[in-house]
């Protein structure tokens, strides 16, 4: 008799534990998703980028984008030569000013940029921009242009 009970309680256990971590499971994921930030916006996301990436960036309601792009490449110089957004509305923007640095940018180096791209917005409003940018490996020669792309996602800032 005692060793049905044991066996009852026993199933019963791991059947409910296995549903309370598949919850917890889906519940993180949410919250890493950015479900539950407080001010009911989106959580910062850049996905995408190799080479050189956006380690910070802020869209702004004026329709400005700022981004602090860093070199990734160990032991690599490169140029920065290009950079194309695609904005939350749909614009599409190509830096005029290439090349956009003329000096070398070293490894784990930052160049700051920032620039209007898109139409005005309210703040608050989640955005989601694809931007390409395009550079020249100094170790490979200049004649030979690569493209770091990704997405990257948050709340509009205000101005």
């Amino acid at each position: 008799m005692r060793k049905s009970r044991g066996q009852a309680s026993l199933e019963f256990l791991m059947t409910y534990g296995w549903v309370i971590i598949v919850i917890s499971l889906v519940l993180i994921v949410l919250w890493q998703w950015g479900l539950f930030t407080p001010s009911g916006g989106t959580k910062q996301i850049s996905m995408g980028f190799w080479g050189v990436v956006p380690v910070d960036y802020s869209y702004k309601s004026d329709g400005s984008l700022a981004l602090s792009l860093q070199n990734n490449i160990i032991d690599g110089d490169l140029n920065i030569t290009g950079i194309n957004v695609t904005g939350p509305n749909g614009e599409i923007y190509a830096d005029p000013d290439l090349p956009l640095i003329s000096e070398n940018l070293s490894s784990g180096q930052i160049y700051l940029w920032d620039r209007r791209i898109g139409s005005e917005g309210s703040a608050g409003n989640s955005y989601d921009v694809i931007v390409t940018i395009s550079y020249v490996d100094n170790r490979i020669g200049p004649n030979t242009t690569f493209k770091s792309s990704g997405t990257l996602k948050g709340t509009t800032e205000k101005t």
